[in-house]
């Protein structure tokens, strides 16, 4: 939600992605695989801030109810 001078980004350390903050903009993944497990690629973290300051907002969204409206694979990384 703010522009950052230096630093600041969104890491995705297993899919080797880093986003750099840019204010206006919006990050949204979802988090678990269609067999309802927790989909790992979706590890991030925050790096620090060395110059600016980074303003941010978190919306998290429940799915737990809706395991059974998506379809059932066999397959992981779905």
């Amino acid at each position: 939600m703010s522009d950052v001078e230096v630093g600041g980004s969104t890491v995705f350390p297993d899919i080797g992605a880093a986003l750099q903050p840019k204010i206006g903009s919006a990050v949204i993944w979802f988090n678990l695989l269609k067999s309802g497990e927790e989909d790992t690629r979706t590890l991030h973290a925050a790096c620090p801030v060395f110059l600016g300051s980074k303003w941010v907002a978190n919306k998290w969204i429940c799915c737990r109810g809706q395991e059974f409206r998506r379809r059932c694979t066999l397959s992981r990384s779905d």
